[in-house]
Parts: C-alpha cells; structure tokens; sequence
C-alpha cells in the first residue's frame, strides 16, 4: 500500500462524493445534493474503490482517511467505551471484510456480528456502515494517521475508553 496509496488521487467530484458517503449520505441524497443521476453517483464510488483497490464503501472511506484523500473527521467531544471484541469487528470492517468473514475471524456467529454491528452504529449515532468508520475516526476507535492511541485497553472484553 505504501508507495502506491501515496501516488493515488481523486477527482474533486469523486472526492466530494467519497466524503458524502463517509458522512451517511445514500447515493440517491448525493445525486440530489450534487445535481448528478444515482448511477454516476456509483459510478464515481467505483472509480474511487478502484484507484484504492478496495471493495467495500466502509473501507473505502477508511482507506481514503488513512492516505489523506479525504479530510480527517473532527474529533467527538464524548468518551465512547468499546469491549475489545467490539473493537477488532470495527478494525476487520475497515479492511473491508463482510459479516461472514469477521465472524469466521472471529469465531462467532453471523448474527452476532450484525448485533455488535448495529449496537456499535446505536452508540456512535452512525448511519451505515461507511459512517461508522468515520464515527469510529472521530472517537479514536480505528487506526489513524493523525489521532493518539493512548488510553486504549488491550485486555480482550475490557472496555476501551477514549478521549
């Protein structure tokens, strides 16, 4: 990823709608929002996961916060607690991967990970996916480039607080 991901850049359409979507915005609320149909609105999302070599929208908009193609969320002013478990299914969905893949990773059924992953969007008031990855940013849940990793836990099932 390294010297490649630096190379990489987006159009300004494609960086407005990549940035929309990191918001919660559907495809239909950016067309109507950017004057563009649903279809170019997808496709400028699969020009962008294309450019990245991504897949899913949720690490779409994580990869793009990480290579600084879209601008780092703001921080949320509240402490968001997250067992540890909570934390590696955020980790495993910014890398792209489906409920049936974090779940075999993670030894659990399908439907519990749609039950963390909804009870996760419930506490960080995320919309979709794609938001809570920039809900976990702006808690200091996820990797980043430019916010602290400090008061984190790493015990597994202890709650990882941070501010």
């Amino acid at each position: 990823m390294g010297s490649q991901a630096a190379q990489v850049t987006f159009s300004d359409r494609q960086r407005e709608v990549v940035t929309y979507i990191a918001h919660g915005e559907s495809a239909v609320s950016i067309g109507r929002r950017c004057f563009l149909t649903e279809y170019t609105v997808k496709t400028h999302l699969r020009a962008a996961r294309k450019k990245l070599g991504v897949g899913a929208a949720a690490e779409l908009v994580h990869r793009a916060y990480e290579t600084g193609l879209i601008a780092e969320p703001d921080r949320l002013g509240r402490p968001v607690a997250v067992s540890g478990i909570e934390q590696q299914v955020l980790q495993l969905m910014s890398l792209g991967c489906c409920y049936e893949k974090i779940a075999s990773e993670l030894g659990k059924r399908e439907g519990w990970v749609r039950e963390r992953t909804r009870a996760l969007r419930q506490r960080l008031d995320a919309r979709n996916r794609p938001h809570l990855m920039t809900r976990a940013r702006q808690a200091g849940l996820l990797g980043t480039r430019s916010l602290p990793t400090e008061h984190t836990s790493t015990t597994p099932g202890e709650s990882n607080v941070r501010y």
